[in-house]
């Protein structure tokens, strides 16, 4: 995102930085510039809502263009990130305490609870943890998940990411 925000505010630098470098690429700056700088921020750690949306548009990217395993595993962290923000927890240093406490709340939850915020993330997050196992272990499961379904449920995450807060930069 910092990167997309550099080249945004910058592109005159970008286009001689390729004209002596990489003289083809200048030709691009334009059309990479217009394709990255709806994803830019400055400083991704400092406004979480923005990064959030942003986040949520480069998911449905990677989807539209076939890239599901790191969309599943964006979405994952998307969720990771929103948790620890939601919990006035610390963004990096809190991480793994998020994901134990979401992995926890993933077990002990009962599914006909109330639909709250928090759990409809929970209820997400269990379906992340069935998407990436399939994953990272190709499929080498007792019952995998057959592939055009896979996609079906990571576009599914992605819409109920976008369902939880509306949120537009």
């Amino acid at each position: 995102m910092n990167k997309a925000w550099k080249m945004s505010n910058r592109p005159d630098s970008c286009r001689k930085e390729a004209d002596d470098w990489a003289k083809p690429f200048s030709l691009l700056i334009d059309r990479i510039n217009e394709e990255f700088s709806p994803l830019s921020l400055q400083d991704p750690r400092e406004d979480i809502n923005h990064r959030l949306a942003i986040e949520l548009k480069i998911q449905r990217r990677q989807l539209e263009k076939g890239q599901v395993i790191q969309a599943i595993l964006l979405s994952r962290e998307w969720v990771v990130t929103y948790y620890t923000s939601l919990m006035g927890m610390n963004l990096l240093s809190d991480r793994e305490k998020a994901e134990g406490m979401l992995n926890s709340r993933a077990k002990s939850m009962i599914s006909t609870e109330s639909r709250s915020e928090e759990s409809e993330l929970i209820g997400i997050w269990r379906d992340l943890i069935q998407l990436r196992n399939d994953v990272a272990h190709c499929g080498m499961r007792s019952n995998p998940m057959q592939s055009g379904k896979l996609v079906t449920k990571a576009e599914e995450v992605v819409l109920r990411l976008s369902k939880i807060k509306q949120l537009q930069p």
